[in-house]
């Protein structure tokens, strides 16, 4: 992409092929460019000043996130654990399905996270061991984010556990498959683009 053809535009790159769900969103000032991972995103923007990123939050706890923004400040981080976790909240559905019966389809994504949280905690350290932005913090500050990860999983407060539960991998969406919201028309919410351009500031 020639970055002189963009001027007034800024340029964010995200992981993987997030970036037709992300442009969809219609963040009118922001271009988002899809990246093989997390790595290659952080690599990128480090090597040029004209880009920005955003990653997905996976397992990363509150202190990790604070310490890598006051590292790298055009880097973003999700709130949430990946962009379905966004695409597939109640608040999202509930704007395009009428009706919703939102405490009843928190009540299932909580049963689905109890019944995955002891396979996510048995890797819990395994994976995030591929994080390379933490890689130079002390072990103590990592294994308290794990701690109070592996907390939130086991909390039964949507808002706790949420973050940090993987909406990509780990939900069974044929609780919402018949209302056949693709994920370009859930990216295109009210809702979607006040949570992404809060990411961004």
């Amino acid at each position: 992409m020639a970055l002189e053809l963009l001027p007034q535009k800024r340029l964010t790159l995200c992981e993987n092929q997030d970036d037709e769900r992300y442009n969809a969103v219609g963040l009118t000032e922001t271009i988002f460019i899809g990246r093989r991972d997390k790595n290659a995103v952080v690599v990128e923007m480090r090597a040029n000043d004209r880009y920005f990123g955003l990653i997905d939050r996976n397992y990363l706890g509150d202190d990790e996130i604070a310490w890598i923004r006051t590292q790298h400040p055009r880097l973003f981080v999700l709130g949430y654990y990946a962009i379905e976790n966004y695409l597939y909240h109640p608040d999202n559905l509930a704007e395009l399905i009428p009706g919703l019966d939102a405490q009843g389809y928190r009540e299932e994504i909580r049963r689905q996270k109890d019944a995955a949280r002891d396979s996510i905690l048995l890797n819990l350290q395994k994976t995030r061991e591929g994080y390379e932005l933490i890689k130079e913090l002390e072990k103590k500050v990592k294994r308290a984010a794990e701690e109070r990860i592996a907390a939130a999983l086991g909390s039964a407060d949507f808002e706790t556990f949420y973050p940090f539960f993987d909406m990509k991998s780990k939900f069974d969406r044929s609780t919402v498959a018949r209302h056949q919201l693709s994920p370009g028309k859930l990216a295109r919410t009210r809702w979607m683009r006040a949570q992404i351009a809060a990411r961004l500031r």
